[in-house]
């Protein structure tokens, strides 16, 4: 039966020798990679990959808490490599392959190091008083980690850039209660003998606009990203538009350091551009475009040493690795996968991009993994669905290879990747569509892409299922609760009750939800009518539900409440808690037992073939 057939793809699969990359930094004309390496405790390491050598030593972590995601975590000279720590936040320094502590400030946070004039500068945030958690600019005596605060005017700080004089410094800014991209300020200063900030001046367009991403070319000309075409185009300082395109040119600033354009020479940027979801890298002379021809779908790092690129991609039949792409040659090298993959090509499921129509006539959009197993003739039966809702909800999922797929659809389902209203990668307008609509159009987008592929034969309508992390939990306990469209789901990390969210979230997404739902406590009606904990009378699909125990997005509780919400109704249910994971799970034992728990999970529900020598879980009131 399909849901159960036996597949070469493990869960042990999916973590064996692998790692994720999430930064690039070229350190005197070196370039070195960070990975989160789930065989290694989850640690984030830093690796040289111009030695082919680790240079971060245990039991260290190159990782930040700054917004709660983090990222950008290194810089270094010819003298020094610099790093976060993940463990107390702080800034360490690695010589002769030995770490010193730089700073000691126990309740600050550090992110974005860049040396500048023999000092550190990086972006902080201060926890110091948990009721008015204050973020900004702070200078860093390498020597004695002394720290001097050079700026903290506004709510949220990111994108620090240094000219290459080291005489401006350039950065983006964005205050409550607005996220970066609803309305963002790009700033440049002069900067004095002591990286004190003189004559310091917004250079983007004011209002409703997300303005960002702000880089000096290598004379010193300073470039930044705006949407205010309706999607995020490069812009000179002067305004002007460098090349107009109905694409975005950056992402939503989710984590630090969207290093997603860059300069060849002065006359030469090479860049990357999401359309339709689907990610390209360009090269922009003279202000038109020449598209590179790359076997790549989704990209999320790019930096240059001049004839060569740097980037972290991934395609349709490649998983996620670091690349090189040389300007003149047309030379493509992979210098270091995340997996090194060994499944046979009939076994892998290709994404097909599907658009359908959803509520109120509007189009939303999905990528489509039919289900592949050499072994089975599926047109004996039409596979249970797996549909997917992507977090954020300001985000979106490209079309790529990942086995965390691959499991799924060797083993006879379909899944489906939905960015649904509100996804980022299709303009402003369309990422605008969720505002006051969350739990709406979502919700609406994720059962019509269902409705639609029972319509087209492709799935069995009597086994769909919907999974989903952070906002896609949310989603996903909104539809097992207002819809029944859905026989049975999973929710990792997902929010139960919205206005406990409002309540007791971080500071990044602290008035998040005004613009997605209404202003809280003021439209408080309007949160418990669209929390699936306050609606248990509707309740009637069986929930599996994931969660880390150091979750500080989306707390423990939102869990044990739903939890016990279901226990107490009657409904299948099952909760796992995971210690030491936060918004996402980072160890190789914790990831295999959760993919497993699912997989069990709907097979139980469903009275399939059990896959598994011993019940990896307990189903409560099945």
């Amino acid at each position: 039966m399909l849901g159960s057939l036996e597949s070469i793809i493990t869960s042990e699969s999916l973590t064996k020798k692998a790692v994720k990359f999430s930064e690039l930094c070229l350190i005197d004309k070196k370039v070195y990679c960070v990975e989160s390496r789930p065989e290694d405790e989850g640690r984030s390491v830093i690796h040289n990959l111009t030695d082919k050598k680790d240079v971060l030593p245990y039991p260290y972590s190159a990782k930040n808490g700054v917004h709660e995601y983090g990222g950008d975590a290194v810089c270094g000279d010819s003298d020094a490599l610099y790093f976060t720590n993940k463990k107390d936040q702080q800034i360490y320094e690695i010589v002769n392959g030995s770490a010193r502590k730089v700073t000691n400030e126990k309740e600050i946070r550090f992110a974005e190091p860049t040396i500048c004039r023999g000092f550190l500068l990086a972006i902080f945030e201060d926890h110091s008083d948990k009721k008015n958690i204050k973020n900004g600019i702070m200078r860093i005596d390498r020597a004695t980690g002394t720290c001097m605060v050079m700026e903290s005017d506004h709510d949220f700080y990111a994108g620090l850039k240094v000219s290459p004089d080291q005489n401006h410094i350039a950065f983006f800014t964005w205050d409550i209660p607005n996220m970066s991209w609803d309305a963002s300020d790009v700033w440049k200063a002069a900067l004095d003998d002591s990286c004190g900030f003189v004559n310091k001046k917004r250079i983007s367009p004011q209002g409703d606009i997300s303005s960002c991403e702000a880089l000096f070319s290598p004379s010193g000309k300073l470039y930044y990203i705006s949407d205010k075409t309706g999607f995020w185009n490069i812009y000179k300082e002067d305004g002007t538009l460098l090349i107009k395109d109905d694409s975005d040119f950056t992402k939503p600033h989710w984590h630090m350091g969207n290093a997603r354009y860059t300069f060849v020479t002065e006359e030469i940027i090479a860049a990357i551009y999401t359309k339709n979801a689907v990610d390209s890298l360009c090269i922009i002379i003279d202000g038109k475009m020449k598209t590179l021809d790359l076997p790549f779908t989704a990209f999320t790092y790019l930096i240059s040493n001049g004839d060569t690129l740097y980037f972290i991609a991934a395609g349709k039949q490649s998983p996620q690795g670091v690349y090189s792409y040389h300007l003149k040659t047309s030379l493509l090298k992979e210098e270091k996968i995340s997996q090194a993959i060994t499944i046979p090509k009939e076994w892998i499921s290709i994404p097909q991009e599907i658009s359908f129509t959803s509520s109120h006539n509007q189009m939303a959009h999905a990528f489509f993994y039919p289900p592949v197993n050499p072994n089975y003739d599926f047109k004996d039966e039409k596979p249970p669905l797996l549909l997917i809702s992507h977090g954020g909800p300001t985000g979106h999922n490209p079309p790529i290879f990942t086995l965390a797929i691959q499991y799924w659809t060797s083993r006879g389902f379909a899944v489906c990747d939905v960015n649904y209203s509100g996804s980022s990668g299709f303009g402003r307008a369309y990422r605008n569509r969720l505002y006051k609509n969350w739990g709406i159009k979502d919700v609406d987008d994720c059962e019509n892409c269902a409705l639609h592929l029972v319509n087209e034969g492709l799935v069995d309508s009597n086994r769909l299922t919907v999974r989903g992390g952070s906002a896609g939990g949310y989603t996903t306990l909104a539809l097992l609760t207002f819809r029944d469209t859905f026989a049975a789901g999973a929710s990792y990390f997902g929010v139960s009750d919205l206005g406990l969210l409002a309540e007791d979230t971080h500071k990044f997404e602290s008035r998040y939800l005004d613009k997605l739902i209404g202003e809280y406590p003021k439209e408080k009606d309007l949160y418990n009518e669209r929390s699936p904990l306050f609606h248990t009378e509707k309740m009637k699909k069986p929930i599996l539900l994931l969660q880390g125990d150091q979750d500080k997005v989306v707390p423990v509780e939102q869990a044990e409440k739903m939890y016990h919400a279901l226990l107490n109704k009657g409904i299948p249910t099952a909760y796992l808690l995971f210690q030491g994971e936060g918004h996402g799970f980072c160890k190789k034992e914790n990831i295999i037992k959760a993919i497993d728990s699912e997989l069990y999970f709907y097979q139980k529900i469903f009275k399939q073939k059990i896959t598994f020598a011993s019940p990896p879980l307990l189903i409560e009131n099945l």
